[in-house]
């Protein structure tokens, strides 16, 4: 349970210090175009968790993919309503036209990391 707990933590606490970073870069007006090096990262991470264990590593993923968005949204210096989409990013723009896709993605990643949480807590 130790455990599950600090994946959690650590998987938020990530997911807030990447978007803090790219928060820095907007204010600058950077904007990232390219998400590669982002993806990389984030891959890299869900690997080395997943040495733990491979459902702690799906956990900190979906957790990640869940919530970065949001967390991008609330803490940036231009505060953004909860589920508001760039116009940058590949993946902004395709949501921004499907944004009932964007919202059933959402809702299908929560229903994951509960069966997945479920799975792990048993």
């Amino acid at each position: 349970m130790i455990k599950f707990i600090l994946i959690v933590i650590f998987s938020l606490l990530f997911t807030y210090f990447t978007a803090k970073i790219d928060d820095v870069h907007q204010e600058k007006e950077e904007y990232i175009t390219n998400h590669t090096n982002r993806w990389f990262q984030c891959f890299i991470s869900v690997c080395l968790v997943s040495v733990l264990d491979v459902y702690y590593g799906a956990l900190f993923g979906l957790i990640f993919w869940f919530s970065f968005d949001q967390i991008k949204n609330r803490i940036g210096v231009i505060k953004q309503p909860l589920f508001y989409l760039g116009s940058v990013s590949n993946s902004d723009t395709f949501f921004r036209n499907n944004l009932f896709l964007y919202l059933l993605l959402k809702i299908f990643l929560l229903t994951i990391i509960i069966y997945v949480s479920w799975i792990k807590l048993r």
